[in-house]
């Protein structure tokens, strides 16, 4: 459908417009993740929409050593957005930026959490012109989507921005899960089967979701302030601190 689209001169000179104002962004652009191409292949989306804040400018990679996702219930508890905001702040402090999937609850908290000065994105479920009336998107300082701009809400694309954000992260933080039920525990477990990289779980033992996501391979990470050690202890991140002496 693209390429039929761009078929048409004029829908072309829109696209290139779209792409110089930073409104689009493609896998041949420098800002374009490369963990997606390294990780997801074939599956990689070959172009997204991108909105970026007022003082953003263009879409651009974090600094080194890259994204954090952070992600959770859409009703947590008041702790667990404390939680999501103190582990997005850590982050921040530790030189990575902050990705996530723009839902109320956890996302937001996060993506609140890390300030304005953090590099944050957010991966949307759904068109970004409709995004705010469908309830997502908050203050990051760039928001993307790899659906159409007006396209309302669905579960299917939900759980494919599910693996995009995954799919980012250096390492995902789980901060409330629900136990067979629900978007963050069904896209916990696709990360996890498809190997998107190191899932982390605020550590709940009470809860039967953490505990399993633990049973599974998770990283437990007790407090905020305890991100550097988690990710330290994650599978698969040998030298994850190397950049940060």
């Amino acid at each position: 459908m693209e390429a039929f689209l761009l078929e048409d001169e004029a829908r072309r000179r829109w696209a290139q417009r779209a792409l110089d104002a930073g409104g689009a962004l493609t896998a041949m652009d420098e800002a374009y993740p490369r963990t997606w191409l390294a990780r997801l292949g074939s599956a990689a989306p070959p172009a997204l929409w991108v909105e970026p804040r007022t003082d953003a400018g263009p879409l651009r990679p974090p600094r080194l050593p890259g994204w954090i996702g952070v992600v959770g219930s859409r009703s947590p508890h008041e702790a667990d957005l404390r939680f999501a905001a103190g582990v997005a702040r850590e982050a921040h402090r530790l030189g990575f930026g902050v990705v996530s999937g723009g839902a109320p609850g956890v996302d937001r908290a996060a993506i609140r959490g890390a300030g304005l000065a953090a590099d944050t994105l957010e991966v949307l479920p759904c068109g970004i012109a409709v995004a705010r009336v469908n309830g997502f998107g908050s203050a990051a300082r760039w928001s993307a989507s790899i659906a159409a701009p007006t396209a309302a809400f669905a579960g299917a694309m939900a759980m494919r921005r599910n693996v995009l954000v995954y799919g980012l992260g250096v390492a995902t933080v789980v901060v409330r899960a629900r136990f067979k039920m629900g978007g963050t525990w069904n896209g916990a477990l696709e990360a996890r089967r498809r190997r998107l990289g190191p899932i982390l779980v605020q550590r709940d033992e009470g809860d039967l979701a953490h505990r399993a996501l633990v049973a599974l391979g998770a990283v437990p990470v007790e407090t905020p302030e305890a991100l550097e050690e988690a990710l330290r202890a994650a599978p698969r991140q040998p030298s994850l601190f190397s950049s940060l002496g």
